[in-house]
């Protein structure tokens, strides 16, 4: 059965665009915005858009996703990491992933709770064959 609920939220500061944004433990939830060209940043905001947590990025990642309610998970091709942040505490851990292309666009990351999975998944550009699946057992470990 699928719940319907409508909530009204005003952030306390204004983004170019929200790219991703999920529920997160505690009635808050998790976003990843552009605050302006160019730039990125992971933010956790409280039920009323009290903002809880804003991280910047100095280069573009555009994919996240939800391990749990308390953990996101940042995939940082760039870095050639992936970065998980922690919702209670707000602290990041760090995990080592060689992606095959720097550029974040063809790059996702899929969770499977049932089977405790993480998949990072990257596809090539034109002419550019590559399809690569990477899985890891969740909890991630640095």
């Amino acid at each position: 059965m699928l719940l319907k609920s409508k909530s009204s939220v005003k952030l306390s500061k204004s983004y170019q665009k929200i790219l991703f944004l999920s529920t997160a433990c505690n009635n808050t939830f998790v976003f990843l915005a552009m605050p302006g060209i160019g730039r990125e940043s992971i933010v956790h905001c409280d039920q009323h858009g009290k903002i809880l947590f804003e991280k910047p990025f100095d280069h573009n990642v555009d994919s996240f996703g939800m391990s749990s309610e308390k953990e996101v998970m940042i995939l940082e091709t760039r870095e050639n990491r992936i970065a998980v942040l922690n919702l209670v505490n707000h602290q990041f851990t760090y995990v080592d992933h060689q992606f095959v292309r720097e550029e974040s666009d063809q790059a996702d990351i899929e969770t499977f709770y049932e089977t405790r999975l993480v998949c990072v998944k990257e596809s090539g550009r034109y002419n550019d064959n590559r399809f690569v699946l990477t899985y890891y057992s969740y909890p991630l470990s640095p």
